[in-house]
C-alpha cells in the first residue's frame, strides 16, 4: 500500500496542481450531491481515522498488541 501511494504521489507532483485539484473538487462534490452533507462528511470522517488506525497502530506491532489488549482480554488474540 505505502508503494501505491509513494508512486501516486510521484505521479501527482508530475501533474498540474490545478488539475489536481479541480479533481478532488469534483470528487467531494459528487459525494456531496450524492450523499448529502453529513453522510460525506461521516465518510471523510472514517476515512481519516481509519488512515490513522493503520498508520499509528498497524506499523508497530507492539501498538497492535498494546490495542487488542485493550480491547480484548489479554493474550486470547494469538
Amino acid at each position: 500500500m505505502k508503494n501505491f501511494l509513494l508512486t501516486f504521489i510521484e505521479k501527482a507532483k508530475e501533474k498540474d496542481a490545478g488539475v489536481l485539484g479541480a479533481s478532488l473538487a469534483f470528487l467531494v462534490a459528487m459525494l456531496y450531491l450524492i450523499f448529502g452533507f453529513w453522510k460525506t462528511l461521516f465518510l471523510f470522517l472514517f476515512t481519516f481515522l481509519g488512515y490513522y488506525i493503520g498508520n499509528h497502530y498497524f506499523n508497530d506491532e507492539e501498538e497492535l498488541k498494546n490495542l487488542l489488549d485493550k480491547l480484548f482480554p489479554p493474550g486470547k488474540h494469538h
